[in-house]
């Protein structure tokens, strides 16, 4: 660790407090009497770490009988929320210095009494003297943005969204005095959430509250577009007349319906536009909307990237009986010229023989699908061997 290279730092702290540890990740219930029993199943293991207390000659005998009652299976509320407080005051008597205290995982036991509806009965009034009711916002947990995905509907938080993939900037409001149940009440709270989790961070401060806020590394952008692509299957797989609709296209050879349907797709969902990467990798998102489209349809085998012919082809399909294979190569057109982007993708169909494969399972019709994207437009062209 960095620290340790720190040697004035940690001759001066390492090894001379007493620290109380523990891990709060345990407490996941669906009911309030079980996610207590759980909370006092790890007070009482963290108390029993220090049972020299018992015999501590500098405790009283009632200090003594105090740090007892957190070794009981049995202690009350009243007991369990002024446990760490306790063995604190305890610890401290014994060794005549300050307690250090660590608690991982805090978040989990309100998050999940939120979920589950018991989240009033989880304020407990010593826990919230300890814990200001704010404290979600060191939160771990990626729900922040998988909700905010979920409720970004309407067209402007979408265009927000997209700037920010692009590594853009925007201007938001931010609220920082939300407690746990404002959380997700508006789309307004869920970006002061998005800022204070550290999914969006600060470029700069405006005023006292309205920052310009972006995504501040490659890791968290990689969170909002795995969320965007679940999001957006979760979204094909409830509109199975659009799905059946596309696969009907395909199978058909109609390649004017395979492009609008397809465009319309491109359409509902969240650009996410790689501006500073080479062209072969920008057709990642496109080949990623197909496949996670045609991968809803369930009796269909769908191959991506799959070593045929002399390459790789995009995407390789064989429909439920067999009786047909469909290859698809996708083209980004970075000029725009969709047209000729879509020739050469058919092109590449052609001339790599990636319909092999199919032949010898067996496969006697084949359909070839050259598909060219620009933004969110898109041009199809279809032949069959």
């Amino acid at each position: 660790m960095e620290i340790s290279k720190d040697t004035k730092l940690c001759e001066a702290y390492m090894g001379k407090y007493p620290v109380i540890s523990i891990s709060l990740k345990g407490i996941n219930a669906a009911a309030y009497e079980d996610a207590f029993d759980f909370a006092v199943q790890i007070m009482q293991r963290t108390a029993e770490e220090f049972q020299f207390l018992s015999d501590s000659e500098y405790l009283s005998e009632h200090d003594k009988s105090v740090y007892r009652e957190l070794l009981d299976s049995n202690m009350s509320e009243t007991v369990f929320c002024g446990g760490l407080k306790i063995l604190s005051k305890l610890l401290e008597k014994h060794y005549r210095l300050k307690v250090i205290l660590l608690i991982d995982e805090y978040d989990v036991p309100l998050a999940k009494a939120f979920e589950n509806g018991y989240y009033e009965q989880m304020i407990f009034q010593d826990y919230v003297n300890v814990f200001p009711e704010n404290y979600w916002i060191n939160t771990s947990s990626n729900d922040a943005v998988k909700k905010f995905i979920q409720m970004s509907d309407n067209l402007k938080t979408k265009r927000e969204i997209e700037t920010l993939l692009a590594g853009g900037e925007i201007i938001k409001e931010i609220h920082q005095e939300l407690i746990y149940p404002e959380m997700y009440q508006s789309l307004e709270n869920v970006w002061s959430l998005l800022f204070m989790t550290g999914y969006l961070t600060q470029r700069q401060r405006l005023d006292a509250s309205h920052y310009k806020l972006a995504i501040p590394n490659l890791e968290v952008r990689d969170i909002f577009k795995t969320q965007i692509m679940e999001y957006f299957k979760e979204g094909v797989a409830k509109d199975g007349d659009t799905l059946k609709q596309l696969c009907d296209a395909l199978k058909g050879g109609d390649a004017e319906k395979v492009e609008r349907l397809f465009e319309g797709y491109l359409k509902k969902t969240i650009s996410i536009r790689d501006t500073f990467v080479e062209k072969s990798l920008k057709e990642n998102f496109y080949h990623g909307i197909l496949l996670g489209i045609l991968g809803v349809k369930e009796d269909w085998g769908v191959f991506s990237n799959r070593e045929t012919g002399d390459g790789y082809s995009d995407i390789m399909i064989e429909t439920e009986d067999s009786e047909m294979g469909i290859i698809i190569e996708i083209k980004y057109a970075g000029d725009g010229n969709l047209l000729n982007a879509c020739e050469k993708a058919l092109k590449q169909v052609e001339e790599t023989k990636y319909e092999e494969t199919l032949l010898e399972n067996g496969v006697e019709k084949i359909l070839k699908y050259g598909i060219a994207c620009y933004m969110k437009h898109c041009k199809v062209m279809c032949s069959e061997r």
